[in-house]
């Protein structure tokens, strides 16, 4: 991974945490301890993030 790919990966990380914890405040969700926020993030990766990073892997490549 280039530099430059790192940077662009830290801003949209950056931006998935910022609207994470908005719709966890939002949806009063634990973000005040370390296991309510381990909790909050967990769920939401499970539900948002990582069904679009596996349908990603799961197409084949293209030729």
């Amino acid at each position: 991974m280039t530099e430059e790919e790192r940077q662009e990966l830290e801003q949209c990380s950056r931006r998935i945490a910022e609207l994470l914890y908005k719709e966890a405040v939002e949806q009063e969700r634990p973000v005040s301890n370390l296991g309510g926020i381990e909790a909050t993030i967990r769920s939401q990766l499970q539900e948002y993030v990582s069904p679009t990073i596996g349908s990603f892997f799961a197409k084949p490549p293209a030729e």
